[in-house]
């Protein structure tokens, strides 16, 4: 019944503890980073927003996120490398590759939705 527990059980017994911990804390750090980059950005970019009235607000916001996102993703990438020297590789790669994928989906949206405020006609 827990058989697959088990085997993951004695997976993790036979793998370098001290290896899986590194690089598991090794990835999350550059993930963090990468979310802590995109705050700072951002924060800096909503106090040249916030004086703006309505419509130039929304599209200087959304314009702020979509470039945070951007700084976001090439982080990531960036990160991306150190997986080279992981004991696997491709594991770690796919992570990063999900992640890139998250971020790049965010950043299109925050794009497209963007264009789509700027035709839009607004009651001032």
């Amino acid at each position: 019944m827990n058989k697959p527990v088990e085997e993951y059980l004695d997976y993790l017994q036979e793998i370098e503890p001290i290896t899986m911990i590194a690089a598991a804390a090794s990835i999350f750090s550059v993930f963090n980073i990468a979310v802590n980059l995109y705050k700072q950005y951002l924060t800096k970019a909503a106090r040249q927003c916030k004086d703006l009235p309505g419509k130039e607000k929304a599209l200087c916001m959304l314009r702020a996120k979509a470039k945070a996102k951007e700084i976001q993703l090439n982080a990531i990438k960036q990160g991306k490398q150190k997986c080279m020297k992981t004991k696997d590789p491709q594991k770690c790669a796919q992570k990063f590759d999900q992640q890139m994928s998250k971020v790049g989906g965010e950043a299109g949206f925050l794009k497209s939705r963007m264009q789509q405020l700027a035709q839009q006609k607004y009651a001032e």
